[in-house]
């Protein structure tokens, strides 16, 4: 009889409830705050009828000044003088992703509106590699341009950078088009009475990559005789 007491005695009760305890703290302390900034958007008017305004591009969308992205230079883009103006006759809705002088985040749950970064082409916005960049037959979806980290710190990439936390509230990752589709069901879920602006402002590096010779691959670049 008392061997058979001890078989029935739960002995890994405790780990497993010690287990289930750590991989719940894991999950809901990252994702808790952003669920909270869901609707309608973090920093934004909550007046009914407010414009929302989003913005797709490059680093001039990004607010890059000296090849350095930060707070500093991003609250002196020109988007960002674009929602001033437009600020000063309507509600509007409009958040930056603003980062440190070391490049990173300064408040990862803040939902932004701005997600244009550093380098991007038309290509990459929709989260394509050029095809001929790469000796293949079609353009194919990257993770190199879409945010798709799961936890906000130590973000490496631009694009999880800027884009942080649309991938967790869209529940995939994204590409600067795909989060702004994702705003955009918002604010016609949320806000259907008010209006959406898009700022689309892209093409420098695709012209300035051509130029240089790099839409397709190349073994070396040859100086021409004069």
């Amino acid at each position: 009889m008392q061997a058979n007491t001890c078989l029935r005695k739960p002995t890994f009760a405790l780990p497993l409830i010690a287990q289930t305890f750590v991989i719940v703290v894991i999950v809901t302390i990252p994702l808790h705050p952003v669920m909270a900034d869901v609707v309608p958007v973090a920093s934004c008017s909550t007046a009914s009828g407010a414009a929302m305004l989003i913005s797709i591009g490059d680093s001039l969308t990004n607010g890059t000044m000296n090849a350095t992205n930060n707070a500093t230079n991003a609250l002196n883009s020109y988007i960002n003088h674009v929602a001033e103006a437009l600020g000063e006759n309507t509600a509007l809705c409009f958040s930056q992703p603003l980062l440190n002088d070391q490049e990173q985040r300064i408040n990862f749950y803040a939902l932004p509106t701005n997600l244009g970064v550093d380098g991007s082409d038309i290509f990459s916005v929709a989260g394509l590699a050029y095809y001929k960049r790469y000796g293949v037959k079609e353009s194919f979806v990257t993770r190199q341009y879409l945010c798709d980290r799961m936890v906000p710190w130590n973000l490496q990439d631009m694009y999880d950078k800027v884009l942080y936390p649309l991938n967790i509230v869209s529940a995939a990752p994204v590409s600067q088009l795909d989060a702004a589709l994702w705003l955009m069901n918002q604010q016609t879920q949320h806000n259907p009475s008010g209006r959406t602006i898009i700022f689309f402002w892209t093409g420098n590096n695709d012209s300035s990559n051509a130029a240089l010779g790099y839409g397709a691959p190349t073994t070396c670049l040859r100086a021409a005789a004069v």
